[in-house]
């Protein structure tokens, strides 16, 4: 049985500059050497091993064990990022199956 990684403290480990004309956090650049933790998968299942018909076009690996990609501060910065208002507001949906989907949204550089 795979371990589930420890509840993120909901602190910021830094103090963010506030720009106070309109009182919006100033997103820091992406850092990979901050915000990214990967660790690789405890276990890889194969569709050979489930007994399942591999797919011609992927390898034959059909799921992992969860695993970590970001670091704690790499969490918030996303966190920060998707739940602005206006991101909210544009690109988050609902349905039966899904009561809240944030889609379509990504930094146009």
């Amino acid at each position: 049985m795979a371990t589930i990684a420890p509840t993120m403290s909901q602190e910021p480990s830094e103090k963010l500059p506030v720009d106070t004309s309109s009182n919006v956090l100033e997103m820091p650049p992406f850092d990979p050497a901050i915000h990214l933790a990967f660790q690789e998968p405890s276990t890889r299942h194969s569709f050979t091993e489930l007994g399942l018909p591999r797919p011609k076009t992927a390898p034959d690996m059909c799921f992992t064990e969860p695993f970590q990609l970001f670091s704690e501060e790499g969490v918030r910065m996303l966190r920060r990022d998707l739940l602005r208002k206006e991101v909210l507001d544009k690109h988050m949906q609902a349905w039966v199956r899904a009561p809240c989907s944030i889609s379509q949204h990504e930094e146009v550089r």
